[in-house]
């Protein structure tokens, strides 16, 4: 993975500049795109019951473009043992925490693929049922569903739906609030949603912004939600996704077998952001395409790089800067 942080121009590295400004073309810091195979660092994937089920995360090519790498999301890949009741716990922490009287904004993107066969015995939707987002307590070996503050929801049992927790007047319950309610499913698999969480730690509220689909142009679907407790003063150290496998013998019990698709995450720490990180750029270094924030894959010659301060170049895969020279070679200068 490529690390959870900006770069600072290489004046602040080496402690030169009275300022310590990014230079990156937008805001967002990348949190994790799959696009190097792995998940990020302090990945914990852990099934409640592995006896029972067995639920994965999976790198794999995104099936609208094979040059890209998403994150396959099963609560429940066996093919005889549902209704079990437990979940797949999919964690990992944050390397800047969100912090109490900060406001952030978390882009990510999701798609739903739905069953194989539109009429088969599971039904014609498809089924999944998952909540993510960030909690305020450390890992203790597992999450449980109170663990979370900004907390949503994605899912399709009867329907193809987003919700987020808005938590009542006291505080003490958070019922769902519709992002979006789609009764026929099947017109909107197989598509991106670009999704924006503007989470502000102050208020401990939450703003949802949608694009996809039928959302041809980026809608506000929901505005300030209460975090699922009421409140929060702790920092967000962790970034947590609950699948559900089914617990009823019924056509909700069946909600873990199909899958969908995680992509982009990014957070913006420095405040509300309704740009997409994914925005194309005509940016290129030696050849190699420069994505907004800075950063090429160059392959096997040197891997990912970040061209912001070029013709200081930060090469990923060895944790420093390095200077280009006129083609003679490299001088490399280490944190």
């Amino acid at each position: 993975m490529k690390h959870q942080f900006k770069f600072p121009t290489l004046s602040c590295l080496l402690g030169l500049g009275a300022a310590c400004t990014s230079p990156l073309l937008a805001n967002w810091t990348l949190i994790e795109n799959f696009e190097d195979g792995t998940f990020p660092e302090g990945t914990v994937v852990t099934n409640r019951d592995e006896i029972l089920f067995d639920g994965e995360h999976r790198i794999t090519e995104d099936p609208l473009d094979p040059d890209n790498l998403v994150d396959r999301i099963v609560a429940d890949v066996s093919s005889g043992i549902r209704n079990s009741g437990n979940f797949l716990d999919f964690s990992f922490p944050l390397e800047t925490p969100i912090q109490d009287g900060e406001t952030v904004t978390f882009y990510h993107r999701v798609m739903a693929e739905g069953p194989v066969d539109a009429n088969d015995a599971d039904g014609p939707f498809g089924f999944f049922d998952a909540s993510y987002g960030f909690v305020d307590v450390p890992y203790d070996g597992s999450w449980a569903y109170g663990d979370f503050e900004a907390q949503l929801s994605y899912s399709i049992l009867t329907d193809l739906w987003w919700t987020i927790r808005n938590a009542d007047e006291t505080g003490q319950y958070a019922p769902w609030s519709p992002i979006w309610q789609n009764v026929n499913p099947l017109t909107d698999l197989n598509v991106w949603y670009e999704m924006w969480v503007v989470i502000d730690h102050a208020t401990d509220t939450s703003d949802v912004y949608i694009k996809g689909g039928q959302f041809t142009e980026q809608t506000l679907a929901v505005e300030n939600a209460k975090f699922r407790n009421g409140g929060s003063t702790d920092a967000f150290e962790y970034f947590v996704m609950k699948s559900h496998n089914g617990n009823e013998d019924t056509e909700a019990g069946y909600r873990g077998i199909d899958p969908w698709y995680l992509d982009d995450l990014y957070i913006d720490y420095t405040g509300e952001n309704l740009t997409s990180p994914l925005e194309a750029s005509t940016a290129d270094w030696n050849g190699f395409a420069v994505d907004s924030n800075g950063w090429a894959d160059t392959g096997s010659w040197l891997g990912w790089v970040n061209a912001t301060d070029d013709p200081y170049i930060w090469i990923n895969d060895l944790g420093s800067y390095a200077f280009e020279t006129d083609g003679s070679g490299w001088i490399y200068v280490f944190k």
